[in-house]
């Protein structure tokens, strides 16, 4: 009897041993993170993920998104037409500065701009918009920066069974190589956990960016957070 009750003891201990340690923005309040905690929440965490590139070898969309209607490209798999990412020929990934798709809007984030900016304003009021960070374009696809217009176009944060949204303006935020670009997307209709995943897209001539979320991975103080 003794050495069975040890037994379940052990195992509950092993299984608890296994489990992933919380992250430190959960455990502590965002006047005690490091800034090893920023850094990791702004490149490395729910809200701030690699995003994928693939180059598809065809510049017959000039930047229009799938489906719609002007340009699109034909395929199936992602909302809009747009192809999964077997489809598309040429993957590859960057040996450095990978873009990072970042939800700029998500209070956390919010948090750890304050943070290393030294700027309080970033909390001042809650965000109008989801407004979504790109940090840096495809190496290739850098000079449509000069083109706001055809990277608005073909933008989109989509949803299973759900419209896609797409951003009402960008903003251009120049990097030495790879410029930045911000989307502001409409807060309605409204994204909520019963979504499960929301996946940012981006078509640019002959590349396409992605990057899909988990929304149950990014509630914060009992919400969800974007």
């Amino acid at each position: 009897m003794t050495r069975r009750k040890f037994g379940r003891t052990g195992l509950a201990l092993v299984s608890a041993l296994s489990l992933p340690a919380a992250a430190p923005w959960h455990d502590r309040a965002p006047d005690q993170w490091s800034s090893d905690d920023v850094d990791e929440l702004l490149v490395d965490s729910p809200w701030a993920k690699t995003a994928s590139v693939a180059f598809t070898g065809d510049r017959s969309g000039r930047g229009s998104f799938p489906g719609s209607g002007a340009g699109g490209r034909r395929g199936g798999g992602l909302p809009g037409g747009a192809p999964t990412g077997g489809g598309w020929p040429g993957s590859y990934a960057f040996d450095q500065d990978d873009p990072v798709v970042r939800w700029e809007s998500a209070l956390p984030i919010r948090h750890a701009l304050a943070a290393r900016r030294s700027d309080s304003t970033l909390l001042a009021q809650g965000p109008s918009h989801y407004s979504v960070l790109l940090t840096g374009l495809p190496f290739g696809a850098a000079p449509m920066a000069e083109h706001p217009e055809r990277i608005l176009s073909g933008c989109a944060l989509a949803r299973k069974g759900r419209p896609q949204i797409r951003p009402e303006r960008l903003e251009i935020l120049p990097r030495p190589g790879a410029p930045g670009v911000l989307f502001l997307f409409p807060r309605t209709p409204e994204v909520s956990l019963e979504d499960r995943n929301i996946e940012f897209l981006l078509v640019l001539d002959d590349y396409q960016v992605t990057r899909r979320f988990k929304l149950k991975e990014m509630v914060y103080q009992g919400r969800l957070e974007l």
